[in-house]
């Protein structure tokens, strides 16, 4: 339920910020990267999300 919170609150943000000066800052990007690959971790899917993160980089 946090993970969902977070995720409405991040997409508010950069709706706002995209719809007022058409940028979504770094910060924000960053800040949900980190979140996504800590979820993976907890639940020992690390390796198929950097896996898939690697795979998509080289297309």
């Amino acid at each position: 339920m946090i993970l969902i919170g977070f995720s409405l609150i991040v997409l508010l943000i950069a709706a706002w910020t995209d719809w007022k000066w058409r940028i979504i800052p770094d910060w924000l990007t960053y800040l949900s990267m980190v979140v996504a690959l800590l979820y993976h971790y907890v639940h020992d899917q690390l390796g198929y999300s950097l896996f898939g993160g690697f795979f998509v980089s080289l297309c």
